[in-house]
């Protein structure tokens, strides 16, 4: 390390290198892991740098570090040997964790005040909806418009879920209608190979002393089945009869909070469910039955009917994303039925026709063109045949010259930055054409279309 330091003019590292290697010798753990903690700092202040320290995880800190070789003196409060470190402006200190409860409960014991909590949530409805159709293109799984309308609806927007249904091991996964998507749902929720399973029986496992008797059961169940409400202990002691002193309770219930599986109300006397629409599923598939009986059938039905209301929603929503739509068509559907599409679309050369594309995507250029160009789609195509460069417009307006204009210009240089040798540049708009506009995708040869068939999936 020392000769590489030298090699690429970093001579200040020398230092601490040589100090690392000292201590190391030694076997003297506490001054090395003092070296190795500070290091980002005190290496950034040596130029007068910045840094950013980011580690993920960091709830795992105090159960899987180790002071000595044989694993036998557990490191379990070292995340407070960042109480100081976390302060320094020149390396400050970024920490995330999957497991919120476990992850608030040492940096609330052991570095209070140092940090600003920042709770990402689940992904909005929109981004949810385009991440589906991207899982959609990736993975190469057809997925009807309305199929990811309810996936993300189902999901709450949960990127997890979402990226597990994409995933999972179920062998005939097919999200082009209802059924395939309650399939997998089912698999993930009951089968013990789902992964959406697997990792809720992790956060199970962590509070399996706590929950491995009826009581703990019962009080989780219950939670589950008032999840919209943030009930008092008081409450779930009286309706439970569990006979429970309130002090013992109140314990219980932190260790659930702690262990992510319920949720901390407005105060230290309230406790609501995690708002989930799978955890309680996977929970009762478990552990139902242990209590008041269980039939899986229920689940699947349960999914159906809120697949159904869901369902029911999507016509307000239909217009958002027409362009992954598109893609879509082009993807799965468009060169399997060439007679069907080209009679949807209006100026097409005589020797076009679709293929099974290389890659389409919506595309913006890359930052080293040091250019801010964006179009709707650029499907690629192999040998000679044509690329496509696109527009799509889902509105009641109709497309105007003055965007053809624009739209022109940005296919011209999409054209050119991906050296794109033979293009047909073609608009889509819902809301059809003005005559003008008609006339300038003519002398353009532009091709369009107008035709809502291509939003049908």
């Amino acid at each position: 390390l020392i000769q590489a330091a030298k090699k690429e003019n970093f001579e200040y590292l020398i230092d601490h290198i040589e100090n690392f290697e000292y201590s190391d010798n030694r076997g003297d753990i506490d001054p090395l892991w003092d070296l190795a903690r500070e290091a980002p700092r005190t290496i950034a202040q040596y130029n007068d740098d910045r840094v950013l320290q980011m580690i993920d995880e960091f709830q795992f800190i105090n159960r899987y570090i180790y002071w000595d070789k044989y694993k036998k003196d557990r490191a379990s409060e070292l995340a407070g040997s960042y109480l100081h470190t976390a302060e320094y402006k020149n390396a400050p200190l970024l920490v995330s964790g999957s497991w919120i409860g476990w992850l608030m409960d040492d940096l609330n014991k052991m570095l209070p005040g140092r940090f600003i909590i920042t709770d990402f949530g689940n992904m909005p409805r929109n981004e949810a909806i385009e991440m589906a159709f991207n899982y959609a293109e990736i993975i190469n799984i057809p997925i009807s418009h309305e199929a990811a309308c309810v996936m993300a609806d189902l999901t709450e927007g949960n990127p997890f879920y979402i990226s597990a249904l994409f995933q999972s091991d179920y062998q005939e996964k097919d999200f082009s209608n209802e059924q395939g998507i309650l399939d997998v749902l089912d698999f993930e929720t009951l089968d013990k190979r789902g992964a959406i399973r697997g990792t809720w029986m992790e956060y199970i496992d962590s509070a399996i002393d706590r929950i491995n008797d009826t009581n703990g059961k019962k009080i989780i169940l219950y939670l589950c089945k008032h999840k919209d409400k943030m009930l008092p202990r008081d409450k779930i002691e009286k309706e439970l009869n569990l006979g429970m002193k309130n002090g013992e309770l109140e314990k219980r219930l932190k260790a659930f909070v702690k262990s992510d599986i319920i949720e901390q109300g407005t105060s230290n006397f309230r406790y609501q469910a995690v708002s989930d629409n799978i955890f309680e599923k996977v929970f009762r598939g478990i552990y139902q039955d242990e209590i008041d009986g269980f039939d899986p059938k229920e689940i699947r039905n349960e999914y159906q009917k809120l697949y159904r209301k869901l369902q029911g929603e999507f016509n307000k929503y239909k217009g958002e994303f027409s362009e992954y739509v598109i893609i879509n068509c082009l993807r799965h559907r468009a060169f399997k039925q060439n007679d069907l599409y080209l009679a949807l679309i209006n100026n097409l050369p005589d020797d076009f026709q679709f293929v099974d594309y290389e890659s389409i995507w919506s595309y913006s250029a890359s930052p080293v063109h040091k250019k801010d160009i964006q179009v709707d789609i650029l499907a690629k195509a192999a040998n000679d045949s044509y690329s496509l460069i696109g527009e799509v417009k889902n509105r009641k307006a109709k497309f105007s010259v003055k965007e053809a204009k624009i739209f022109l210009a940005k296919a011209l240089e999409v054209q050119q930055l991906e050296n794109v040798s033979k293009a047909l540049f073609f608009v889509f708009s819902a809301g059809g054409f003005f005559q003008n506009t008609i006339q300038f995708l003519k002398e353009n040869n532009i091709a369009w279309s107008a035709d809502k068939k291509f939003l049908e999936v």
